[in-house]
């Protein structure tokens, strides 16, 4: 049994937005005037190196990707922040997320995840995942000789 399992411990979701590549802003590859990555709040150079990570961290069709979540995202009648957020929240491994935010409007839609958490369902998983293909292997048990379940499979209903 997993230790977060036994002890009942999470993980703490530190940039469940990415940054912002995760809202929906980046999604045409352009940085809008006024973003963290504008290299006005964190100088252009600064900016270069997380945009290369975060692009990095996402495969080489990141964009195509976070336009797919977009899409996905309008489907479901949430913003895509939403729908990266709530995608954090119904991982039973998962205890809290962090989230910034730069105006009051921003920390508004972020609550709205909890409202698309409430509605995940194992469909919208499936698509999610289909999206982003980055379900971890799941470990191996070498007592019974046989893969355990996938964590991400196993996730909380936030309505009970």
């Amino acid at each position: 049994m997993c230790i977060r399992d036994r002890m009942g411990y999470g993980s703490m979701v530190s940039a469940p937005l990415a940054g912002g590549f995760l809202t929906g802003k980046y999604n045409d590859k352009q940085i809008p005037e006024g973003s963290r990555f504008a290299g006005d709040k964190l100088g252009k150079e600064e900016s270069g190196k997380l945009i290369k990570i975060y692009e990095g961290a996402g495969g080489k069709n990141i964009y195509s990707k976070l336009k797919a979540l977009g899409e996905l995202a309008k489907e479901l009648k949430c913003t895509q922040a939403q729908l990266a957020m709530a995608w954090c929240i119904v991982n039973k491994d998962v205890s809290s997320c962090l989230v910034g935010a730069t105006n009051p409007s921003q920390i508004l839609d972020n609550l709205g995840a909890l409202e698309v958490a409430k509605n995940w369902t194992a469909e919208i998983e499936k698509r999610v995942e289909g999206i982003v293909r980055n379900k971890p292997t799941p470990d191996f048990n070498w007592r019974d000789w046989k893969p355990l379940e996938p964590r991400r499979s196993t996730q909380i209903n936030i309505n009970s």
